[in-house]
């Protein structure tokens, strides 16, 4: 069976799904700055910790969102210098094997 891709709705997808992304983990560090300076008595060191690592969750995702837009990139200019036909397996988006 043969697959076409098209790539420029790859891209466009891809960009359409990481803006979305993008937009709620925005949301999400604006919500957490809000909650940071909620005061919370006793429990604002906690909060404060809670809201660091959520931060910290928030980085990771958008550095994955980043690497996956360039393994994605890669796969698609692959596709697009080669005959856009043959079999193959799009490796930078395969998890490594131990």
């Amino acid at each position: 069976m043969t697959i076409r891709i098209k790539a420029g709705e790859v891209r466009s997808a891809w960009d359409l799904g990481a803006k979305e992304a993008r937009t709620d983990l925005g949301n999400t560090s604006t919500d957490l700055t809000d909650a940071q300076g909620t005061s919370m008595g006793d429990l604002a060191d906690d909060l404060t910790y809670a809201v660091e690592r959520l931060r910290g969750v928030t980085t990771t995702t958008n550095r994955v969102v980043d690497s996956f837009k360039t393994n994605v990139e890669a796969c698609i200019t692959t596709y697009e210098t080669t005959d856009q036909a043959s079999a193959g397996a799009f490796t930078t988006l395969m998890r490594p094997q131990p």
